[in-house]
């Protein structure tokens, strides 16, 4: 009726579909999905390969990846009612919200060499964008161009770095973002994607229409990976 901004109706924030309005107009109601996932590991002991839960959480616990140090794991969730980035110890115990991401919706979180940052992607600010922040909170920093998409990020082997798979030449091709000052390089020049360094940073491996890659910086050449 007599217009004006739109305020949330306390109860019914997330999941909400097909609201109905009573005759009255005094009450309002509607159906709400709500999805649950956990995180789960399985042991590499021979003889005890059976998945046990990692964490347990009553809305969606996705997207995990341990720390290099092997002492925390990074994952995303909604259980505080918005995704967020999340740190847990080995065990699964004392998780903890990294940073408050409200609006980010972010993905593909990823621990530094050192475990001090971490990096992910989102589209807060409408292209799809690289952020990085700290592993114990603060405001995240944008490493990409406001022009062009980014996604998928991952750190070289001295943390110096990170690869990222951008459509700023007009493709999706792997380029090598400088963590502090300098200029990004385009990597791959016919197509790639989730790029990942090899430990001693003398392979990266990445994926191009269905194939893994693998490109070498020490003699700048691409060759496919299956092949070399």
């Amino acid at each position: 009726m007599d217009g004006g901004a739109p305020t949330p109706v306390a109860g019914a924030e997330r999941g909400v579909r097909h609201p109905s309005l009573s005759p009255d107009g005094k009450r309002l109601a509607f159906s709400q999905q709500v999805y649950s996932t956990r995180i789960w590991r399985v042991p590499l002991a021979e003889g005890s390969r059976t998945p046990e839960p990692f964490t347990s959480s009553s809305r969606r616990d996705d997207s995990p990846l341990y720390s290099p140090d092997g002492k925390r794991v990074v994952f995303i969730s909604d259980r505080a009612g918005h995704e967020e980035i999340w740190v847990c110890d080995a065990t699964g115990a004392h998780a903890s919200a990294v940073a408050s991401l409200k609006g980010f919706v972010p993905g593909t979180p990823r621990s530094s060499p050192n475990s001090v940052d971490i990096v992910f992607d989102s589209r807060h600010e409408g292209f799809g964008a690289v952020y990085v922040v700290a592993a114990d909170g603060g405001r995240p920093r944008r490493l990409t161009p406001v022009s062009s998409n980014a996604m998928m990020p991952s750190w070289s082997s001295d943390g110096r770095f990170v690869y990222i798979t951008s459509d700023r030449s007009g493709s999706w091709q792997v380029w090598k973002q400088p963590l502090g000052d300098g200029a990004a390089v385009q990597i791959t020049q016919k197509g790639g994607r989730e790029a990942q360094e090899s430990p001693d940073g003398k392979f990266l491996y990445y994926g191009r229409n269905g194939e893994l890659g693998k490109y070498r910086p020490a003699v700048a050449t691409i060759t496919p990976f299956l092949s070399s």
